[in-house]
């Protein structure tokens, strides 16, 4: 950013007749604002404000852009987003093309299974949705371009698209940018000027992809994750393929075309070779062994060896390889998200400290605090109590400085969420105290708890009780005359009373904000509203007065019974591990995804239509007698998109993908059809799957270990006043790290998401 000195400036009490010119105190902010998206200590993030010697021309230009920068920021580029999704997802509703225009009169047909077709929407409303987010699209990036282009003097726009910093090896922005706007006008032609581009290959469902992926930095880290990962994957993969070679030789030499072995499974070196990779995948083990198995026990050797070493140690050594290249990736991206962060910070300290005595004042802090307020909206909004709060936790010495050091926790400090003891207090708390310190002595006691869990152990029996004909299986014995119905009836509604009960309790006792903060509760609560609403429902005169619905209620309020096991401590923490890995798994399926949909494009271009049952079909002919059509895997197939998916993640899971395998290459009478599957498999299942297993452990060990270290803490004080329970620490904010805040009253801290990017 240039440096330019500001007529305005802010006056810094704790120096004599020292200021802080205002765009140093802009810059700092920005540099606080990087730190939190941990980014390089380069703040590129456009940023507008007015200097004394603009003209009134570029003031005007200056204010334009501003304004420009940021109707784009709140809305197109989320509208870009989502057209750039509806993109994507339009395939899926699109006509496959192998159909044409009659698809309705393929895809209704009994003869070619599929999704439905009124799923499906016609070629015209599809190109219509087409132009509509297209130009969605392009107009966003127009108005990108127009406070991008020329920019005035005094700020710096040097990115369009930030690309994510702690990436091994991060697209530049300038290919990412020309790879988008090619991406883009291409598809816009053949949107609006379909008779020209008729003649160049189907590629829209390619081009969609592209954008999708281009435009999200999550998905581009991944891939080059997946990229450095497959010189030591394909390395594993030779000797894979060396061991496959050297056993399918074997295997041709061993078990001769007069065996029943030789003639099903080695007959020649390419079908040992299949059947040894089949083998390898588990599929069909041990139907592959057990003709030689049966005629000589020695053929165990000879199978349980390839097993052994290609499956056991091979894939599980390719498994530890792709494990481990993840694990120097996720240490090395932390080891630079902390660098990216300190740098910032010490560039911020080093702007604010203006007299360079390595220590700034709280009223520098409380400047950075209003400049984040104003120019950095992503950081959140920092009020007065809160800044004083946020201060007197910053200066831990307790000396009303902040020194490098300190200032090198900003980011960490800045995450805490505050709330005074007093807004957590409820209405029955305010106007009926003795009565609510009954309600609270009673609702926090131990043998509360155990009567719930005794109602909820209760509940399940009688629910057992009233299931028991399902359960048994004797569903022909299992009609109820009225006064069994009326029974359950009762039980049901005493049950549904407790529960309320129990909720009202607990919002007395607790608050309804304390009360709906924990997830238990909202659980409790959501459950037991759809009863009560149910029960009211089924219970007023209408046409559906069916008991059975409070039955499938019921039957969902067992779920509480999960309370029990999670009051034991271990389960504690592996939930409260699960909870903080399923978000970020999010990344890995869209991945996952995008990796669905470019086979199930290639599948639907080259296998579209061909699984099918309809007698004129030559494909259908070939398909008789074969095990595909015995098992009736017709539904497996890539007539649409939708069944496509389904086709893919069925050869995901692995089991019986050899059927539906065989299947095709029976219809397109080719074996080539084979190299289809084996890429998926390879990709899907080798690579991708084995990143998603590095993934989770990784991410478990990490949560798990903290996670562990938080269910051992138990509520103790500390010597400075600080009571901590759990994530949650109360204290009093007079006073804190021995800085007098200027706050009054008892207060809880814990750690929010506040954070940029």
């Amino acid at each position: 950013m240039n440096e330019v000195v500001d007529s305005e400036t802010t006056p810094l009490k704790g120096y004599q007749g020292a200021t802080l010119p205002n765009h140093v105190l802009v810059r700092a902010a920005l540099h606080v604002e990087e730190a939190l998206k941990s980014t390089p200590s380069s703040p590129s993030t456009v940023r507008f404000f007015k200097h004394p010697k603009l003209s009134h021309g570029d003031e005007v230009l200056n204010y334009v852009r501003l304004l420009t920068y940021r109707f784009t920021s709140n809305y197109f580029s989320f509208l870009a987003s989502s057209s750039i999704t509806a993109q994507l997802l339009l395939t899926f509703i699109q006509p496959p093309p192998w159909c044409g225009d009659d698809c309705s009169n393929f895809l209704d047909s009994s003869c070619y299974p599929s999704f439905p077709s009124w799923m499906l929407i016609s070629w015209k409303t599809s190109q219509l949705i087409e132009k509509i987010t297209l130009i969605t699209i392009l107009l966003e990036l127009f108005l990108r371009t127009v406070y991008l282009t020329e920019p005035p003097k005094y700020f710096d726009a040097s990115s369009l698209f930030r690309s994510d910093p702690s990436s091994p090896s991060r697209l530049p922005v300038s290919v990412k940018n020309s790879i988008y706007v090619v991406t883009t006008l291409f598809l816009f032609s053949f949107a609006f000027f379909p008779s020209a581009t008729s003649t160049l290959p189907p590629i829209k469902p390619f081009l969609r992809l592209t954008l999708f992926v281009i435009a999200s930095d999550n998905t581009i880290r991944e891939l080059s994750l997946i990229r450095s990962l497959l010189p030591e994957v394909m390395r594993i993969l030779m000797l894979e393929f060396l061991l496959l070679s050297i056993y399918a030789w074997f295997g041709t030499v061993i078990f001769t075309n007069q065996s029943e072995e030789g003639i099903t499974s080695f007959s020649d070196f390419p079908s040992a070779m299949w059947s040894l990779w089949v083998l390898l995948t588990t599929a069909n083990y041990p139907n592959i062994m057990m003709p030689a198995y049966s005629q000589n026990r020695a053929a165990f050797l000879y199978f349980s060896s390839f097993i052994l070493v290609a499956y056991y140690f091979m894939m599980n050594l390719l498994l530890a390889a792709v494990y481990s290249d993840y694990d120097k990736f996720m240490k090395a991206k932390r080891e630079r998200v902390d660098q990216n962060q300190k740098a910032n910070l010490e560039e911020a300290f080093s702007l604010l400290d203006v007299n360079n005595e390595d220590e700034i004042t709280k009223d520098t802090v409380s400047s950075l605090f209003d400049f984040l307020n104003e120019h950095c909206p992503d950081v959140g909004y920092i009020d007065t109590v809160r800044a004083n709060l946020l201060f007197a936790v910053l200066d831990s010495s307790g000396d009303n400085l902040v020194d490098m050091g300190e200032f090198l926790h900003f980011c960490q400090v800045l995450s805490l969420e505050f709330s005074s003891a007093e807004s957590y207090r409820g209405w029955f708390e305010l106007n009926f105290h003795s009565r609510w310190e009954q309600v609270h002595d009673i609702v926090e006691t131990r043998k509360f708890a155990l009567l719930v869990d005794w109602v909820l152990v209760l509940n399940a029996v009688v629910i057992a009780f009233q299931s028991q004909h399902e359960l048994t299986g004797d569903r022909e014995s299992g009609q109820e005359t009225s006064a069994e119905v009326w029974s359950w009836e009762c039980y049901e509604t005493i049950f549904t009373v407790l529960y309320v009960i129990e909720m009202i309790l607990r919002v007395l006792s607790s608050g309804w904000k304390r009360y709906w903060e924990q997830n238990r509760n909202k659980f409790d609560f959501v459950v037991t509203m759809i009863t009560v609403g149910v029960s009211v429902y089924v219970y007023y005169p209408n046409l559906e007065n069916d008991h059975r619905w409070i039955r499938y209620v019921m039957m969902f309020r067992l779920l509480r019974l999960l309370r029990l096991v999670v009051a034991l401590e271990q389960f504690q923490v592996i939930g409260a591990t699960l909870t903080e890995v399923l978000p970020n798994a999010a990344r890995m399926l869209l991945v996952l995804f995008c990796t669905f949909y470019l086979f199930s494009v290639i599948g639907v271009l080259l296998f579209g239509g061909i699984i099918n049952s309809d007698p004129e079909s030559v494909y259908s002919g070939r398909l008789k007698n074969t095990e595909f059509a015995d098992s009736n895997f017709w539904a497996n197939n890539f007539n649409d998109h939708c069944s496509a998916f389904v086709t893919l993640f069925e050869l995901l899971v692995v089991n019986n993908w050899t059927v539906t395998c065989d299947g095709f290459s029976a219809a397109t009478g080719s074996k080539v059809t084979r190299l289809f599957f084996v890429f998926f498999h390879l990709i899907g299942v080798v690579v991708i799957n084995n990143l998603v297993i590095s993934f989770v452990v990784e991410a478990f060990m990490t949560e798990y270990s903290a996670a562990g270290s938080r269910g051992k803490r138990r509520s103790k004080t500390t010597d400075r006043g600080v009571t901590v329970s759990s994530q949650l620490a109360t204290f009093d904010a007079t006073s804190i790290t021995g800085t007098k805040s200027g706050v009054q009253g008892t207060y809880y801290a814990r750690v929010g998401n506040r954070g940029v990017g």
